[in-house]
């Protein structure tokens, strides 16, 4: 028996399952807001109880008169609705975005909600002529990348580099030219759907002011040092460093302010030029006489001047530089339809479903007078993993989706008859949590540990493994001392809830009954562990949760029919009982098929560590 096969079945068979991938590449109906007619009494609402996420809120605010519109109610019978009138569009934090992932390049990218605000030096800050006078711009809503485009994706696109500091594929790219920015931008549209370009300098800087903020730099704040930004060649920067190493701003958009200069679209002029001021307030976009054109942001070596989001250079089209690059911007096309309640995601329609009753309590009115609902959707361009929300770690950059609590069938819900501790199915319970949308990286375990554990070593974004359930507390504690202390490994339960897209009869992590190596890692196929989110994630947005490393859970191993076992009951079942083995789930890239499905347990020592060992965390509320 070969070696491979000795591991695979060691004494304790530990199939794993869960599967990423979700229906990739496709654009989705994303939103559906339920909103209702006002009573004829008109209360004045100041503040609706809308159980949604903030980033939500603009959208539902925004689309109160069109609801009416729809019910065929008169426009003398709405109720008014109150909000700050000039203010900057309502802003998420970064824990709770819309999200669009190209499918091509894995570019992330986040929604901006548009509106009106004061462009220029609005801080008064008096450093340079080109940022006066201050007047009003109006944006429409885009999507704007999370993070500069980086080495890797420039090459995947381009075929080569031109940067001057190789130190990864997650460093931007730079070196790069106006005119080199437009060729990668032809090219990438040719092979996706062909809505990218550079963001107008106006979109960039009211992205930069987290929405059109006074605020001074792309950090959200009016000072800045280089703790969380990169920038006047400090300390041991002296170059550019991988995209994310520093906190995002409130929209959650990193390095806002240094590391590169980003190439905006606009050819550049004086803002008090007749030519710009023809383009008027709204969407300006100068494009006339004239050949330099605009950057922003600052870089590496700027001072602390150079990266005010007002701040604004220009160089010829040709030009290249070590501090240049880019950050691309993709088009919103939003679309008014009919009344389509089934087009809302599962994982929000819970949480974006007010009742009447609910809005009725919020402004006072009897729910006798209350007209019936009327059902407007809101169509929204989103990636192939449905837009969710989203929760950032600012210390590690790990990413947590929200995964919706409820019930489902745990264990061999679809008669494989593999394993027989998979058995009895038992009806299981769980709350809502977040669980990492990425197995815990080489990169994340070296920042919070110091050192490296895993046996392959390919690359920072690389799983970690050679990780004992012993060792994955002791990360969990250090994070937690450097964060808010909300880590913990998932339970066994919340796993397989989250692994068969929130508890549905499916075998793989995939959502499917059926799976193969083009899908995930699994079956020595790769012969080693993959980058994490190499696969298509799966109807949650997790990636990975079928193969590549086995992940350890938080619970004790035990038998479901053993006695101590039903004594935990259905809601949020966690066996810390009698036994020393720990849990593991999902396989890894050595398992054949049946050891990654969703119903595989694998239990092994808490000391004992493997290259097919890892973790991935959930974050409690």
């Amino acid at each position: 028996m070969s070696l491979l096969n000795a591991l695979k079945y060691r004494k304790i068979r530990r199939p794993l399952s869960l599967r990423m991938l979700a229906p990739s590449g496709m654009v989705v109906l994303l939103l559906v807001v339920l909103i209702l007619l006002l009573p004829e009494t008109k209360p004045r609402i100041t503040a609706p109880v809308f159980p949604a996420p903030p980033a939500l809120l603009p959208l539902i605010i925004q689309t109160h008169a069109s609801v009416q519109a729809a019910s065929g109610a008169p426009a003398a019978e709405a109720a008014p609705v109150t909000s700050p009138a000039p203010a900057p569009a309502p802003v998420a934090s970064a824990s709770s975005l819309l999200h669009y992932t190209d499918q091509v390049t894995g570019m992330e990218f986040v929604f901006v909600k548009g509106g009106c605000y004061r462009m220029g030096d609005t801080m008064e800050d008096n450093k340079y002529p080109n940022e006066k006078p201050v007047h009003e711009v109006c944006v429409k809503d885009f999507w704007l990348g999370k993070y500069e485009v980086t080495q890797r994706q420039w090459m995947k696109i381009m075929g080569s580099n031109p940067s001057n500091f190789r130190n990864g594929g997650d460093y931007p790219v730079e070196n790069v030219s106006w005119n080199d920015a437009q060729n990668f931008i032809t090219k990438l549209n040719r092979q996706t759907n062909g809505s990218y370009s550079l963001p107008g300098e106006a979109q960039w800087e009211y992205a930069c002011r987290e929405g059109g903020k006074d605020v001074r730099f792309g950090t959200g704040t009016d000072s800045i040092n280089s703790d969380v930004a990169n920038f006047d060649a400090i300390a041991d920067y002296k170059k550019t460093y991988a995209v994310g190493s520093f906190k995002p701003n409130g929209l959650g958009i990193y390095d806002m302010s240094g590391n590169v200069s980003e190439w905006v679209e606009d050819k550049y002029a004086n803002y008090d030029d007749d030519a710009y001021k023809k383009l008027g307030r709204d969407n300006p976009v100068y494009t006339g006489k004239g050949d330099m054109r605009v950057n922003r942001g600052g870089s590496w070596f700027e001072n602390q001047n150079n990266v005010r989001c007002a701040y604004r250079f220009a160089d010829s089209p040709g030009r290249s530089s070590h501090y240049l690059g880019l950050r691309l911007k993709k088009e919103f096309k939003p679309q008014a339809t009919a009344p389509v309640p089934s087009a809302t995601p599962s994982a929000l329609t819970p949480l974006i479903a007010p009742t009447p009753a609910a809005v009725q309590v919020a402004s006072g009115a009897t729910a006798a007078k209350a007209p019936a609902a009327a059902t407007v959707a809101v169509a929204v361009t989103v990636a192939s993993v449905p837009s969710l929300l989203h929760y950032t770690d600012r210390v590690t950059g790990m990413e947590f989706v929200f995964v919706k609590g409820g019930c489902y069938r745990m264990g061999d819900a679809m008669g494989d008859n593999e394993y027989p501790d998979e058995r009895p199915v038992h009806e299981v319970c769980v709350n809502d949590f977040w669980l990492g949308k990425y197995e815990v990286t080489q990169r994340q375990w070296m920042k919070i540990m110091g050192s490296n554990p895993s046996s392959f070593r390919n690359g920072d974004d690389y799983p970690v493994e050679n990780v004992s359930w012993n060792d994955a507390q002791k990360f969990i504690t250090k994070l937690n001392r450097r964060t808010d202390g909300k880590y913990r490994l998932p339970d066994e339960a919340q796993w397989e809830y989250a692994c068969r897209d929130r508890g549905k009869d499916v075998r793989f992590g995939t959502d499917t009954d059926r799976i193969n190596s083009d899908v995930a890692n699994f079956d020595v196929r790769y012969k080693q562990t993959r980058a994490v989110g190499s696969f298509k994630p799966n109807g949650l947005g997790l990636y990975d949760m079928s193969g590549n490393v086995s992940e350890w859970v938080e619970d004790k191993y035990a038998n479901y029919d053993d006695d101590a076992y039903k004594k935990l009951g259905r809601d949020n079942p966690v066996y810390t009982g009698k036994g020393d083995m720990r849990v593991n789930r999902g396989g890894s890239w050595f398992y054949g098929q049946k050891d990654v499905r969703c119903a595989v347990r694998g239990a092994e020592l808490p000391g004992y560590s493997h290259y097919n060992l890892g973790l991935r965390l959930k974050r409690v509320k």
